[in-house]
């Protein structure tokens, strides 16, 4: 997301999502991940073979 958007778009799109889910029920760290983390531990990361072969790219 913040290659796409700026950052005061992202604290829009925040405060909107707080604005109909101040409880953070709906799908949390979905489509609008929480400021800074989501909360989620990543695992080990492994190369897709679309990145290996450099039809890919890994934001």
């Amino acid at each position: 997301m913040p290659r796409m958007f700026e950052e005061p778009d992202l604290a829009a799109f925040q405060k909107l999502r707080c604005a109909f889910d101040p409880h953070g029920l709906a799908n949390p760290g979905k489509v609008m991940p929480t400021p800074r983390l989501c909360g989620e531990v990543p695992g080990p990361y492994k190369q897709h073979p679309l990145e290996r072969d450099g039809l890919a790219e890994r934001f």
